[in-house]
């Protein structure tokens, strides 16, 4: 069985243990039991705030976006990788960044410029 998840980026931000998962993930589709929602079937952009405490991963429901961002009749690896590929450092993914942050009051940590 295949991973139908690809991360592309985990940000720290200033308040310790918290960060901004960001990742796309293939959906079935169908009804969403928790919004009542029709979610149609492809792949979506998905930007969470998350808290890292002792190797365990824990986020509250709804406090994150979901967009999506390719319709697919079926899952494939190489197009799951495709688009997570696509959307990294997209605009899309910073203004969801931004929105999640505004959200949950949060603030990127920044990192230093490289020089090569």
């Amino acid at each position: 069985m295949s991973i139908r998840k690809a991360t592309i980026a985990r940000i720290p931000t200033t308040t310790p243990n918290k960060f901004i998962d960001v990742f796309v993930s293939y959906n079935k589709g169908g009804i969403s039991y928790a919004t009542y929602r029709n979610i149609p079937r492809g792949y979506s952009l998905h930007v969470q705030p998350i808290e890292v405490k002792e190797n365990f991963v824990s986020f509250m429901g709804f406090s994150g976006y979901r967009q999506d961002v390719e319709d697919a009749k079926r899952f494939s690896q190489k197009t799951l990788e495709a688009v997570a590929e696509r959307m990294d450092g997209s605009e899309l993914m910073q203004q969801m960044i931004d929105l999640v942050c505004e959200k949950q009051n949060l603030t990127l940590e920044e990192t230093p410029a490289t020089t090569a």
